[in-house]
C-alpha cells in the first residue's frame, strides 16, 4: 500500500530544492517550496507538498493545496501539477485518489510529506467526491491532461545582456531606445516600492474587467519568497510612475507575475522598456551554482495569456516560444464569465479596489 509520511519542513525544502536542480528542463517559479508558507499565512489554506519516492529515490514533487472547497495545484499561480525526473512516469489518477483519500481518512494536517510508492501505480478504478483542479506546463506530467486555451510565452536567456539585445528584432530595439529618449526610466527594489506598484496595478486591472488582489497579498508573498528572488520594477516618466511589474525567479525560471502600465503612456513603449529591464535583471540574477545543464534552460516568461489574444500577439514580438498550459479536473470545471468582466468594469474604482481582495479568496 502507498503511504504518506511527514518530514520536517527544513529537510523537505532541502530535498525539494536539490531535486529541482536535477531536472534540466524548465521548472516554473511556482514550484518554489517557499509558497507553502504563503498559502498558510495569507489564505489560511492547507498546503500539502509531496515528494514521491520509489525504492528510496525521489522521483518527483507535487504541490497540492486544499482551499476548504477544492484541491488545487496551484491556486492563483499559472502552473502546478507534478514534476518527475523520468519521462516514463506521470501523475496518474490513482496517485491523486490515494493521496486525497489518505489525507481525508486520517485527517492528516498540512505539511511536507514523502509519498512512498511501494510499487509504481497502474490504472485505478477508484473515485473521489472532492473537487480537484490541476494545471501545469507539461501535459505528459499528469495522466489524461487536456490542453487549455492558455499559453505561456517563454524566452531563452543568454549569458549576457549584450547577447540578449542581439536576439531582439530591429523594431523592438528601436522601441526600447525610443522609450529611453522619451524619458522613461526603470527602477527595481523590494517592498518599499509596493505602494507605487499597487496604485498602477489596481487601476489597470480594473480597466481590464479583472478582479484585483489586496495589497497584503503582495506584501506577504514578497516577504515569504525565499529560495529565489522577487523584485518590484517601476517605470517612470520623469518622477511619475507609469508602469509596474513583479519579477519572480526560482532555479533559473524568471517570470513577470504581475504587470501593468498607465494607458496614457503606452505610446512611449513603457511595456517594452519594463520587459527589457526585467529580462536583463534575470540574466544577472541566475545563480552561479546552478548546474550547467540547468543554466542552458534559464528562461524569462512573459506569463500566461489566451492563445491568439491581443496580449498574446504583443508577446510574440519578442523572441519567444509558446508553451501550452494543460489541466486536469475532477468533479467540477473552471468556467470563465465574460459577463462578470463587463460588469466589473462598471463598478467604481473606489469600490472594486476594496471588494476585489474579498472575492479573490474564493477564486483559484
Amino acid at each position: 500500500m502507498n503511504c504518506i509520511n511527514r518530514i520536517s519542513e527544513s529537510q523537505a525544502i532541502m530535498l525539494w530544492n536539490n531535486f529541482i536542480k536535477t531536472i534540466p528542463e524548465i521548472v516554473p517559479v511556482s514550484f518554489n517550496p517557499a509558497l507553502y508558507s504563503f498559502f498558510i499565512s495569507y489564505y489560511g489554506w492547507k498546503p500539502y507538498y509531496l515528494l514521491f519516492k520509489y525504492q528510496g529515490e525521489i522521483l518527483g514533487v507535487f504541490p497540492l493545496v486544499y482551499t476548504g472547497r477544492a484541491w488545487v495545484s496551484l491556486p492563483h499561480f499559472s502552473y502546478g501539477g507534478c514534476l518527475f525526473n523520468k519521462n516514463d512516469i506521470n501523475l496518474k489518477d490513482t496517485i491523486v485518489i490515494d493521496i486525497i483519500s489518505e489525507i481525508n481518512s486520517l485527517n492528516i494536517p498540512a505539511g511536507f510529506y514523502t509519498y512512498d510508492m511501494l510499487s509504481l501505480p497502474g490504472d485505478s478504478n477508484g473515485k473521489i467526491s472532492d473537487k480537484v483542479y490541476i494545471r501545469g506546463l507539461t501535459g505528459n506530467a499528469f495522466e489524461g491532461s487536456l490542453e487549455s486555451e492558455k499559453v505561456s510565452c517563454i524566452m531563452q536567456l543568454p549569458d549576457t545582456n549584450k547577447e540578449l539585445l542581439k536576439m531582439l528584432s530591429a523594431n523592438l530595439r528601436r522601441k526600447i531606445r525610443k522609450a529611453a529618449k522619451s524619458g522613461i526610466s526603470v527602477s527595481h527594489g523590494g517592498i518599499e516600492l509596493l505602494n507605487e506598484f499597487y496604485k498602477i496595478y489596481t487601476r489597470n486591472i480594473q480597466s481590464l474587467g479583472s478582479i484585483n488582489y489586496g495589497k497584503r497579498f503582495f506584501k506577504e508573498m514578497i516577504s515569504l519568497f525565499d529560495n529565489g528572488c522577487m523584485k518590484l520594477f517601476i517605470a517612470y516618466s520623469g518622477v511619475k510612475p507609469v508602469g509596474a511589474g513583479i519579477l519572480a525567479g526560482y532555479s533559473g525560471f524568471y517570470e513577470n507575475l504581475f504587470f501593468a502600465t498607465d494607458k496614457n503612456y503606452r505610446k512611449f513603449y513603457v511595456a517594452d522598456m519594463l520587459h527589457w529591464e526585467m529580462a536583463k535583471y534575470s540574466i544577472i540574477d541566475i545563480p552561479e551554482k546552478l548546474p550547467v545543464e540547468k543554466r542552458r534552460n534559464c528562461v524569462y516568461s512573459f506569463g500566461r495569456s489566451t492563445d491568439g489574444s491581443t496580449v498574446h500577439t504583443y508577446k510574440k514580438h519578442w523572441p519567444v516560444v509558446d508553451v501550452p498550459l494543460y489541466y486536469k479536473q475532477f468533479n467540477f470545471s473552471m468556467n470563465k464569465s465574460d459577463l462578470r468582466r463587463k460588469v466589473w468594469k462598471l463598478i467604481p474604482y473606489w469600490i472594486s479596489g476594496s471588494l476585489g481582495p474579498l472575492i479573490m479568496k474564493h477564486l483559484y
